[in-house]
């Protein structure tokens, strides 16, 4: 007998259609092909010629791969249903386990961006994210029957304080994390506007400034839709409709976020762009008969 209890309302709306959710995995599968294959192409890339935000990228790459993966087994309508037959303790487990992957994967974006321009700062966001986390594992350990597994992962069925940690600290984190690398950025453009003449390296700082700063925006973009999401969600009075279209948009922009970042570096990364075409030429005229 399946236990619908760990099935929340809004992965029985998700999983109704298989053709929407499945769409949104293929492309999320895609993004984190792209991934992988952008992370082959940066190794060629010759040393002399590695920007100065390249470990970012690669380590951005990695990040959205884990989280790629993570994601697909959270929208996975087949999986679900695998999970509403399971026993109580094994459901318990599998939630477990679900929060520590999303965990994991978010602190590792997070830290990606401010241990390489915040220096230490990382470590403080990421010890406070740590005890939120605690908060919610040890809601989820003496509590599982008040939460559903749901797209976001293990929710309650009603609202505590131990969830608006959690979610006030995703928020929180994100925000400090872009706030302060844009002040950073801003100051760097400032510094360089105020020179006299202009450095050699000028471009390049200017180049990674604007890079930093998109990064930014779409980063936290990627949480607010999802926020927003489960706040809709609570609230009676608005029309269900609106739930139902914001928790899309948090599923397709995560779904395209990858791909996103790696469209970002080759628009932001002339150099890249010829290096990519020069592979694809090689490899054009490797095909070509004699």
């Amino acid at each position: 007998m399946e236990n619908n209890s760990f099935l929340c309302e809004n992965v029985a709306e998700l999983c109704a259609d298989s053709t929407i959710p499945t769409a949104s995995m293929v492309l999320n599968m895609f993004g984190v092909v792209c991934n992988i294959l952008n992370l082959i192409v940066l190794k060629t890339l010759d040393k002399s010629k590695r920007n100065g935000y390249f470990w970012v990228v690669v380590n951005i790459g990695i990040s959205d791969i884990a989280t790629g993966i993570v994601f697909t087994l959270l929208v996975s309508c087949d999986l679900n249903r695998l999970v509403v037959k399971l026993s109580d303790k094994k459901v318990l487990v599998y939630q477990v386990v679900i929060n520590i992957l999303g965990f994991a994967t978010y602190l590792a974006r997070n830290l990606i961006l401010t241990n390489k321009v915040l220096n230490n700062l990382g470590a403080c966001l990421g010890a406070i994210w740590i005890v939120s986390f605690i908060v919610m594992a040890v809601s989820l350990a003496t509590d599982t029957r008040s939460y559903c597994f749901s797209v976001f992962g293990s929710m309650p069925m009603e609202y505590n304080t131990q969830t608006d940690v959690i979610f006030a600290s995703f928020i929180t984190i994100t925000l400090t994390t872009c706030v302060i690398l844009l002040f950073k950025t801003w100051k760097e453009l400032k510094r360089m506007q105020q020179r006299n003449t202009a450095r050699p390296d000028d471009l390049m700082v200017k180049r990674s400034a604007q890079y930093i700063l998109i990064i930014c925006v779409t980063f936290y973009l990627l949480y607010v839709p999802a926020f927003l999401a489960v706040v809709f969600d609570v609230i009676e009075a608005l029309p269900r409709r609106l739930t139902i279209v914001t928790r899309w948009i948090a599923i397709y922009y995560q779904a395209i976020y990858g791909t996103l970042n790696i469209v970002v570096y080759i628009v932001m990364t002339p150099g890249y762009r010829s290096h990519i075409m020069r592979l694809l030429r090689v490899k054009k005229v490797r095909v070509q008969p004699a």
